[in-house]
């Protein structure tokens, strides 16, 4: 296995945060438009447009968690606690 480099943690770190600049407008995009669809069908008004901007929102907010909480573990690992 080819030892780690710094080059390769630079294109990790870039591509994680690309990652979360498209799905942050991706999801607040699809929930807003299932929710406008729902609205046209349903006719009630904006108030599921604007439910589903929330939900995606929501739901890009969850990805944010899950990145950290990902990167968080990344660290923990390749620092262990030291010992007494």
């Amino acid at each position: 296995m080819p030892p780690p480099n710094d080059q390769s943690g630079w294109w990790r770190a870039f591509a994680e945060i690309t990652t979360l600049g498209i799905t942050f407008p991706l999801a607040i995009g699809a929930g807003y438009l299932l929710g406008w669809w729902l609205d046209r069908t349903f006719g009630t008004g904006p108030w599921m447009a604007v439910a589903g901007a929330i939900l995606g929102v929501a739901a890009a907010f969850v990805q944010l968690f899950r990145l950290a909480s990902r990167n968080e573990k990344r660290e923990d690992d390749r620092n262990p606690p030291s010992g007494f």
